[in-house]
């Protein structure tokens, strides 16, 4: 079995969801309220595709602090 790890940056303006986006993707859950991130944070998501049964695919889903001015 082959193994990938796939990497992505989610990027954008302060108070615009990536968060809770990425929350949703990752964990299947949604926050009302939650506290800003300072700095990052980052997630994984395992992915299973029909049409490759004997790859390993592994996300890192990294949420990049916006800024509000």
């Amino acid at each position: 079995m082959k193994s990938f790890i796939f990497k992505i940056c989610v990027v954008g303006d302060g108070g615009v969801g990536k968060t809770s986006m990425v929350l949703r993707y990752c964990e299947e859950t949604f926050k009302d309220n939650y506290i800003m991130t300072i700095g990052s944070n980052f997630s994984t998501k395992t992915v299973e595709l029909s049409e490759y049964p004997n790859f390993n695919i592994k996300l890192q889903v990294w949420d990049l602090a916006g800024q509000l001015i």
